[in-house]
């Protein structure tokens, strides 16, 4: 299964690099001290459903956008279509994929590292 999650990621850093430019990372704990913005894409959590003998996963996944500009909702959603967008048009993992929706999102301030922060979270069945 780690290898499916990872070709997962990969797909979606694939599609999402047809829709933004700057670093794209596949994990959740990277060192973005330098960065001024940045794409992460990670799992949070998952389930195996068992059929019989046959399983799926049903994962959900993360794609978090952070500036630290000091931008307001309309731009951090405008980011947010454009993500949203990539991952609705491109194909992402299509071999092992069978199911990848829109779940939700979150706004997120981290004063702390003067990060602006937008979650959008996806379901991702395989």
């Amino acid at each position: 299964m780690a290898q499916e999650r990872k070709a997962i990621r990969d797909g979606i850093k694939a599609a999402l690099q047809t829709a933004y430019a700057g670093p794209i990372f596949t994990s959740r704990y990277m060192d973005v001290r330098d960065e001024s913005e940045y794409v992460k894409v990670y799992f949070d959590t998952g389930d195996v459903n068992w059929d019989g003998l046959l399983s799926s996963t049903t994962a959900t996944v993360i794609v978090e956008y952070s500036t630290t500009e000091q931008v307001d909702d309309d731009a951090m959603d405008a980011v947010a279509d454009q993500l949203n967008n990539a991952l609705a048009t491109q194909p992402i993992a299509e071999d092992v994929i069978q199911g990848f929706l829109p779940a939700g999102f979150e706004y997120i301030e981290q004063q702390e590292t003067e990060f602006n922060t937008i979650i959008l979270r996806y379901t991702v069945t395989y």
